[in-house]
């Protein structure tokens, strides 16, 4: 399935879910709403788990590993080997450091989140399509092969993550997590828009057949539909609470 297709595969989830949007808390939630948020929590951790490992693979841990130094990002277990820089590529370089970076603020956002609000953290784990994407870069040779290889399956990676973010950018009960979440959709929208650019134009290599809208544009499309399934589901409920009082939205008096 192409990067659009997965794309467009939760949008209307993300289209749909919106119609049981919850008010906004400060503190732990209960029923759905709190398990959706305990649930995308848990995945974005570990989905950005196994982004460090890739972009380990790219930069190198001495440049972006947990002991690299001076880091401008806060620390992380010190789980995976030590690994040579495998990128040549100034663009694929410059993407796995500045995606480390923000990965790892991510990753300790979240953990505060899950603790502040749920009173636990769950350990760091690599998913199965994480592992997937770790062995592919791991086998790769370094040099273009690996060029390539990174540009085109770290794209793939940030597929996942950007709609399941825009979900929950319409469904989490904090704001605080919203405001999380959107900063993951715009900052992996514009990574993948990087990494796509670069394979096209240097290794001539395009992901989809045909004219179709860069996925920056995508994810604010996810994000408009998901508003507009907002705007609706509050326009139906102002307009029942109207004609329960006996007027129309305008304001009219209704005959009843």
């Amino acid at each position: 399935m192409s990067r659009i297709a997965k794309l467009l595969a939760y949008a209307a989830g993300a289209v749909i879910a919106v119609t049981s949007t919850p008010t906004l808390a400060n503190g732990p939630l209960d029923g759905a709403t709190g398990q959706f948020e305990r649930d995308y929590l848990t995945f974005i951790l570990n989905h950005h788990y196994s982004g460090l490992r890739a972009t380990e693979l790219a930069a190198g841990t001495a440049v972006v590993g947990p002991t690299a130094s001076p880091g401008p990002w806060p620390a992380t277990p010190a789980s995976f080997p030590f690994t040579p820089a495998k990128a040549t590529n100034a663009v694929a370089l410059s993407v796995a450091t500045m995606s480390n970076a923000m990965q790892r603020t991510e990753i300790n956002e979240g953990e505060a989140f899950l603790q502040s609000w749920y009173g636990f953290v769950s350990p760091l784990t690599v998913p199965p399509a994480g592992q997937q994407l770790i062995d592919i870069l791991t086998n790769a040779t370094p040099g273009d092969p690996f060029n390539i290889a990174f540009l085109d399956n770290f794209s793939d990676h940030h597929v996942e993550a950007i709609a399941r973010s825009t979900e929950c950018i319409n469904q989490a009960g904090h704001q605080a997590l919203r405001d999380y979440c959107l900063g993951i959709v715009t900052a992996q929208a514009k990574d993948m828009d990087m990494m796509r650019d670069e394979l096209s134009s240097t290794y001539g290599i395009t992901g989809d057949a045909g004219a179709v809208p860069e996925p920056a544009t995508w994810a604010m499309m996810l994000i408009g539909f998901g508003s507009i399934g907002l705007a609706m589901r509050r326009r139906l409920k102002v307009g029942t609470i109207a004609v329960a009082f006996g007027s129309d939205t305008s304001g009219r008096r209704l005959i009843c």
